[in-house]
């Protein structure tokens, strides 16, 4: 059957604003191509590819980009794109520069890894540098990026500013210019063409969420740089990632035992305080039969120092599980608790097997029970794991279970990558000694 298209009368002044509104949406797109092929113009020949390589001819180790910050030779990029370098203990690989076919090595004169933040400098000079903006665009205004995605050839994106997200030390700029591989370590910049943050990331799985660095970060790192009356030593690269290490889990740990949020309550178990920067969830789960179910409440920190082969340091995770018995008998419960541990403790031998021998030793793990200031009792695992390469630094995985049989347990595990074991003592008993139980608000 045809089906009747009905004609609808439209009036001459809706039909004259429709195309008006229409002629602007078109004249908005046009100012932002033209703005876009400007920028190109302006800032490309100061965008440049650099990767590592063992030759100027021999095929990539890894590459991203870089720009010019300094007439003499210097460019910014990425620490990720040059960390092969730092960690080349046989000095086997070189990083390069390559302008207009043309590879010029270049010296690492300073990093950040907390910022993931590099300068580099070659043998050329140039007759201009990049204006450096420490001044924020306002929210929803246009931003461009620039760099070479993919090993292709420059490119230049463009997205919205939507402002700067802090993660503990970590600090981003939030935006939407669809960055990809390769293009870490070139410039954001803003409709003036002025850098206000370093290419950095992309979130995996996202429609275009990205993030650079804000160029304030990447601006003090140059002053130091150019201050510095010493060369700058490669072979010292461990003792200042484990020193920028150590200022992550100063600022981690500062954060997490003076934090003032509320105390998530789960299930009649109040629990520590945590920064209102973590991202936590919760979930609920029934056993198949009823018999009894858990209650998550998970956080965890969204970013991470990265230190090499794609191995990161400098973050944490807390899980908080209440078990909670629905039919059982107080034996059975307690007997399903046990098989319950025991299969997760399975699974966690696995992966505490798993590790990179060339980062971190084997796990040396130790068991204990404590009773905290409200009288509940925990038995209590830690694993350490020494990162080998930074003194006094370490994985740690750890598991404490209430031994208060009843029918309410409350299993608190996590781990924290790059702390001291002393800063893991105040850590764990800063956190067991606030958790307590709500007699009214639920049985145990």
């Amino acid at each position: 059957m045809r089906k009747e298209v009905k004609m609808i009368k439209v009036s001459p002044w809706v039909a004259l604003l429709c195309i008006v509104v229409g002629v602007i949406a078109l004249g908005a797109g046009s100012a932002l191509a033209d703005e876009g092929e400007l920028l190109y113009k302006k800032l490309h020949t100061f965008v440049f590819q650099i990767k590592t390589s063992k030759s100027a001819d021999a095929p990539k180790l890894s590459y991203g980009s870089g720009f010019v910050v300094n007439k003499e030779g210097y460019l910014l990029t990425n620490y990720h794109v040059i960390s092969s370098k730092v960690h080349d203990e046989d000095d086997n690989y070189k990083v390069y520069v390559v302008i207009d076919d043309k590879n010029y090595e270049a010296k690492i004169l300073g990093f950040n890894i907390i910022h993931d933040i590099a300068v580099v400098k070659i043998d050329k000079k140039f007759d201009r540098a990049l204006t450096l903006k420490r001044e924020a665009p306002a929210i929803g205004q246009e931003v461009y990026s620039l760099g070479l995605p993919q090993d292709l050839r420059m490119a230049i994106v463009s997205g919205t500013y939507n402002g700067v997200i802090s993660d503990g030390p970590y600090e981003r700029v939030f935006m939407t210019t669809p960055i990809n591989s390769g293009m870490s370590g070139g410039p954001t910049v803003n409709s003036r063409g002025e850098v206000i943050g370093v290419n950095v990331s992309h979130l995996i799985g996202s429609l275009n969420i990205t993030f650079s660095v804000p160029i304030g970060h990447a601006m003090l790192l140059l002053q130091e740089v150019l201050a510095r009356k010493e060369e700058f030593a490669l072979k010292n690269s461990y003792a200042l990632i484990g020193e920028q290490l150590k200022q992550i889990q100063n600022s981690l740990l500062k954060e997490l035992l003076t934090s003032k949020s509320t105390p998530p309550i789960v299930a009649g178990w109040m629990l520590a305080s945590v920064p209102e920067t973590l991202k936590c969830w919760g979930k609920n789960t029934t056993s198949k039969k009823k018999q009894y179910q858990a209650i998550d409440h998970f956080c965890h920190l969204k970013n991470a120092a990265y230190l090499e082969n794609g191995n990161y340091s400098g973050s944490f995770e807390l899980q908080y599980t209440v078990l909670e018995n629905l039919t059982l008998s107080s034996l059975q419960f307690y007997r399903k608790i046990s098989s319950v541990l025991a299969s997760d403790d399975g699974l966690e031998n696995i992966f505490l097997s798993l590790f990179d021998k060339t980062i971190q030793s084997k796990y040396a793990c130790d068991e204990m029970v404590i009773v905290n200031p409200h009288k509940i009792s925990f038995k209590i695992a830690t694993c350490f794991a020494a990162l080998t390469k930074y003194q006094d630094l370490y994985k740690l995985h750890f598991k404490a279970i209430t031994l208060n049989r009843g029918n309410s347990y409350l299993l608190f595990k996590g781990e924290f990558n790059g702390i001291s074991k002393e800063n893991s003592k105040r850590f764990l008993e800063h956190h067991l000694a606030r958790i307590s139980f709500d007699d009214d608000g639920g049985k145990r």
